[in-house]
């Protein structure tokens, strides 16, 4: 769970607002720090990001070394919020605890890789994720783990995206973020898994054959984003397979109705012929007509 801590002392994000101040109505109470009664006031949002309010104009906040000018912003896991000569830090867990770790999933192979201090993307052998696609670079983006956080760094002039939009400059991934690398998708996650067959790290030269099919397996972890796009997808499936075959059965049905009213329009024709042809066949029975003298 998200935490506020202040020199080993902790309070925990949860369902509602946290406010901090000096004063007896704020929940976090920190005097002979310069705070207003209540200086900041804090909730936890969607995605493991904190909202922090400066509830009034008056109350100097400056999160990272940069004064806050909104009146909200939002926080990552590892900043630091300075509130009259009080430190705050914002973090994942609270003190002595160990650092969540982090693991990349390919979106379209299931394959689930776990990350380290530096993690690397690209079609290099000894990437932690092998991607072999040709537009794809050697080394295509980095992944540098500062405390809790991950940092998405690009290379060069590769094209990485994050969430459908472009990666210009090094960025701190949230939870499900999804990291686009040439047709591959990955997305980040901090959930351990129960069970899981996750990808070596450094495959030799010798073990590209292994690679590209281990790539193709699946794993046994499947969290509860994946499960649903599965199910999602195997009831398109059904429902496309089920509508192709009722096309295919009207047009037969179609084609059995209008044969058969051919058949009934032709045998009706057969029964009754056109009077002229009636005619004929009486005149050619009765033998040639003689005109009167």
């Amino acid at each position: 769970m998200p935490y506020i801590e202040l020199e080993g002392e902790v309070r925990a994000l949860g369902p509602g607002v946290l406010t901090v101040g000096s004063g007896p109505e704020a929940g976090w109470r920190i005097q002979g720090r310069g705070l207003e009664p209540v200086h900041l006031m804090l909730s936890l949002e969607t995605g493991g990001r904190a909202l922090l309010i400066r509830p009034s104009p008056s109350a100097a906040v400056a999160i990272n070394g940069v004064e806050m000018a909104p009146p909200r912003t939002l926080l990552d896991f590892g900043d630091r919020i300075a509130a009259g000569t009080a430190e705050l830090r914002y973090r994942r867990l609270g003190p002595g605890a160990e650092a969540p770790g982090g693991y990349l999933r390919d979106v379209r192979r299931g394959r689930l890789y776990q990350l380290h201090e530096r993690s690397t993307i690209g079609r290099d052998l000894a990437s932690t994720v092998v991607v072999l696609e040709p537009d794809v670079s050697r080394l295509h983006v980095e992944l540098i783990q500062r405390g809790e956080a991950f940092l998405l760094v690009p290379h060069g002039v590769s094209v990485t995206s994050v969430n459908g939009s472009r990666l210009i400059a090094p960025t701190v991934l949230q939870e499900g973020d999804e990291i686009g690398v040439g047709r591959t998708v990955l997305r980040f996650t901090t959930a351990a898994p129960s069970s899981a067959a996750v990808v070596p790290d450094a495959a030799p030269p010798r073990a590209v054959a292994h690679v590209a099919r281990d790539s193709r397996a699946q794993t046994t972890f499947m969290g509860v984003i994946e499960a649903r796009e599965q199910r999602s997808r195997v009831v398109r499936r059904r429902l496309t397979r089920a509508a192709a075959i009722a096309l295919v059965t009207i047009a037969l049905a179609a084609a059995i109705v209008s044969l058969y009213a051919d058949a009934r329009t032709a045998s009706g024709d057969l029964a009754h012929p056109p009077a002229h042809i009636g005619r004929r066949q009486s005149r050619s029975a009765g033998g040639p007509l003689h005109r009167a003298s």
